[in-house]
């Protein structure tokens, strides 16, 4: 028994329209990413539509990413929080290197 999937629905002219006019609204094509927490998947849910077919249109009439203003803020504050923790483990190597220092002198010393 031959069993046919059937093909997915494709966007109609309708659906490309809708889809065009919400990333319209919140895609900001300049910056190159979505406004606020938006994404393809929350205007894919938005629309009950298909994420694929926002992606497709938004790669071809707003641009390349997929990002939005609260992923970009996240990711500076991570940089930030790597930046700190490099700087104390630093401090920190310095301190273990002037106890080490200490120990050794404190060796020399009783022997």
């Amino acid at each position: 028994m031959k069993v046919h999937a059937e093909r997915p629905r494709e966007a109609t002219v309708s659906d490309r329209r809708e889809i065009n006019e919400i990333l319209a609204g919140v895609y900001n094509s300049k910056r190159q990413m979505y406004e606020g927490n938006e994404s393809d998947e929350t205007v894919a849910n938005t629309l009950n539509c298909p994420r694929k077919w926002v992606t497709d249109l938004r790669l071809l009439m707003f641009g390349e990413f997929d990002r939005n203003e609260k992923g970009e803020t996240r990711n500076k504050d991570l940089d930030e929080l790597d930046k700190r923790l490099l700087d104390e483990r630093a401090r920190i190597d310095g301190v273990i290197k002037k106890i080490d220092e200490i120990l050794a002198a404190l060796k020399s010393m009783r022997a």
